[in-house]
């Protein structure tokens, strides 16, 4: 057999076939703990060179504290006699099963029949917490499938076949994408597409995601399957997933059929993620709920299951208010739970977590997101022109420690955790209540020092992060939240998917640079340089983006929900499936703009130019019109508007249009020709088509109007000759 290496020169020895796919073999190995993945053929450049990424950049495991693998990461690289990289070594799993064996109900009473509700509830959350540790390090999983994640008998979970996923280099931004994907987990915008030479996002994991949540609480019935209720015969799975057919889509022709588990058995917080991923998801794929978002809510699901009184395996919601397995089996003589099971009460190790011997492990995500204090240390910037807004401020986070502990003293004081007891008319505490109030301050006081630490880290990884992009200008889903950057130069700066809450960018120029998938919620970027960036997917909610430069910049399906755009320059921009809703146009220079598909509603598009722009599948509900240029633009039923948007009488600031259309300079206009009281500032863009029109222009709605001669010039309207007419008018 031939010899292989590590990267250090050490032999390591191939023992046994653990498994064969498409790739390669995986075998076991000499090292204690690990096996070896030989590639069938030897690598390409490209792929060693993705290993290595890998092997840099390791994702942090949200068990290992636990002493318990859940990402079968690349450890080292495996090379043969002749130095050529053949494989690479990755931590065993041991005594492990492919999750469909426990969520396939047949399955599942043969070979797992412990697994009830409780440990399905338990077996998502952690693949959420596994997801949600993949993605902070920028990676994306791609070919997530029932035959890639492992769980035990404690409910834990692993994922392997990692060299498959999407891997983003953070220091050159080379992506090496992910080749295949599972069908039937495949969010619908890449099915039939060659996902080899697309670039894949986070919210496409999110799709596969909940589908593998719904797999395991609807014990494997898939979201997308069930009773067709049209004539003609019932298209394949893959065809329901492109259509949002699941079956509680709005008008979905899939319904439930009589072995369909109801939506309504789980917590409330678990079906609104459901409805928001397939049905918000379906048209605004940014919209699916996130990892974390599932953590929070199985945590609180968990936390509101009860066991049957009837029958010890069945687990169901206290928000259901019955056992809805009882019913399942009396309406249809079937149990998908063992009804003969029953727990031992020391079946397995006492969880780290729940401290219950009969509940199954909970994985724990690593949280990144913890708010930093309002306060600013200086001494923590970076530079004296580009700082971090947020860090810890020693005396606040004292004070407010003291404050928290006493205010949880006095909450579980008289929520009755510690009892008292009445002797002769007096209230004494028991000894019990004293060490416990003791064992609660020990406890508050280690809480609150760990949450400290992990302020200051967050702070410390902030400021390594800015110093990365400022050095390299590439800081791939990083975290720069409340970075100052007015007047940086961060041309073609690669920011995929960073986290740039709170920044402020105003001035700078990010020409060409690369913010997909980036959160720039509530960031400052006036007067920024935005032309040919890309912002496709970008979280630009509340955003002030006021007198920015945005041409040829790519908002494909951004979220600009209330952000302020106004004065923007934002010709031939892309904002095709992007929401606008309520955001401020105002005053906006947007000729030639993709606006296929957008979500306008309650948009401010007052003064706008918006020539030859395209709002076909637009919706532009209630959205404010006035004084709006769409000459030549396509509208949402499909016509070409051919005169800018008015209404019979308007006012605000000094400005009155009356005569309703008169009060408009059209091209049949001559220059001798004036109208009517119309009263526009004397920088108008609605006559900048208009060259030497004579008119009656007011700065002021009195009697004493002047008559003057306007040009245009760049957009712009300037006075050229004034005369004073006897009565206001031509």
């Amino acid at each position: 057999m031939t010899n292989y290496y590590d990267s250090k020169g050490r032999l390591i020895n191939l023992t046994k076939t653990i498994g064969t796919g498409g790739e390669g073999v995986v075998w076991g190995t000499n090292r204690s703990g690990y096996l070896a993945k030989i590639y069938t053929h030897l690598p390409d450049t490209e792929k060693v060179e993705k290993l290595k990424v890998m092997l840099a950049n390791p994702p942090l495991d949200p068990t290992l504290s636990q002493n318990h693998v859940s990402i079968a990461w690349v450890n080292d690289l495996l090379y043969d006699n002749r130095g050529q990289c053949v494989g690479f070594l990755m931590p065993s799993i041991n005594q492990a099963k492919a999750i469909f064996e426990v969520y396939n109900s047949q399955l599942r009473q043969k070979i797992s029949p412990e697994f009830n509700w409780r440990y399905l509830h338990a077996t998502a959350l952690n693949v959420a917490a596994i997801v949600q540790a993949i993605h902070q390090k920028g990676y994306v999983i791609g070919d997530m499938s029932q035959k890639n994640f492992l769980v035990n008998e404690r409910g834990m979970v692993s994922v392997i076949d990692t060299d498959s996923f999407q891997v983003t280099d953070q220091n050159t931004g080379k992506i090496f994408r992910c080749r295949v994907v599972t069908p039937e987990f495949t969010p619908p915008e890449l099915l039939d597409k060659d996902v080899s030479q697309l670039t894949q996002y986070r919210y496409h994991d999110r799709f596969r995601l909940a589908v593998m949540i719904y797999l395991l609480l609807f014990s494997g019935n898939h979201a997308f399957s069930g009773r067709w209720n049209r004539s003609e015969n019932q298209p394949a799975q893959i065809e329901l997933i492109k259509q949002g057919f699941w079956l509680y889509g709005q008008n979905s022709p899939l319904q439930p059929n009589q072995n369909t588990i109801p939506l309504d058995v789980v917590h409330p917080e678990i079906k609104k993620l459901f409805l928001k991923c397939f049905n918000d998801g379906h048209k605004t794929p940014t919209m699916r709920p996130s990892p974390k978002d599932w953590c929070n809510a199985l945590q609180v699901a968990i936390s509101q299951l009860k066991k049957c009184s009837s029958v010890s395996n069945h687990i169901y919601s206290d928000t259901y208010g019955k056992c809805y397995w009882c019913e399942r089996r009396k309406s249809l003589g079937v149990d998908i739970f063992d009804p003969n099971f029953k727990p031992a009460v020391s079946q397995f190790k006492a969880s780290s977590v729940t401290n219950i011997n009969t509940y199954p492990t909970i994985n724990i995500p690593v949280n990144t997101n913890l708010q930093s204090s309002k306060t600013t240390n200086n001494n923590n910037s970076i530079q004296s022109s580009y700082t971090i807004q947020s860090t810890i401020n020693s005396s606040y986070s004292s004070q407010i420690k003291s404050q928290h502990s006493t205010s949880n003293f006095m909450v579980k004081l008289f929520n009755g955790v510690f009892a008292t007891v009445v002797v002769g008319g007096f209230v004494a505490l028991p000894i019990w209540g004293i060490v416990s109030l003791v064992k609660l301050g020990q406890q508050q006081k280690q809480k609150w020092e760990t949450e400290e630490q992990q302020k200051v880290q967050q702070v410390k990884k902030r400021q390594a992060n800015l110093k990365t992009l400022l050095s390299t200008k590439h800081c791939l889903y990083c975290d720069l939240q409340g970075v100052n950057l007015q007047g940086a130069d961060l041309k073609q700066a690669n920011l995929t998917g960073a986290n740039l809450f709170g920044a402020n960018l105003s001035n700078g120029s990010f020409f060409g640079a690369i913010l997909t998938d980036a959160n720039l919620k509530n960031a400052e970027l006036k007067n920024t340089n935005l032309n040919s960036a890309a912002l496709n997917r970008a979280n630009l909610k509340n955003a002030k983006l006021n007198g920015a430069r945005a041409e040829n910049t790519n908002f494909r399906q951004a979220d600009l929900t209330e952000a302020v755009l106004e004065s923007v320059k934002a010709n031939g921009a892309n904002f095709i499936d992007a929401q606008l809703v309520s955001t401020s146009l105002r005053m906006v220079q947007m000729q030639k703009v993709d606006m296929r598909g957008a979500n306008l509603k309650k948009a401010d598009m007052f003064w706008g130019d918006f020539t030859k722009a395209n709002f076909e599948r637009a919706n532009l509900e209630a959205a404010n019109q006035w004084l709006t240029n769409f000459k030549g633009a396509t509208m949402p039923n499909g016509e070409i508007h051919g005169a800018i948007k008015t209404e019979p009488t308007f006012q605000t600031n000094k400005m009155f249009y009356e005569n309703k259309p008169r009060a408009i300079v059209t091209s049949a206009s001559k220059p001798q020709n004036c109208i009517q009281k119309l009263c526009i500032p004397l920088y108008a863009k609605t006559l900048s088509q208009e060259i030497n029109s004579k008119i009656n222009v007011r700065e002021y709605p009195i009697k004493s109007s002047k008559i003057q001669y306007v040009s245009s010039s760049d957009n712009r309207v300037s006075i050229h000759k004034q005369v004073v007419g006897n009565d206001g008018y031509c």
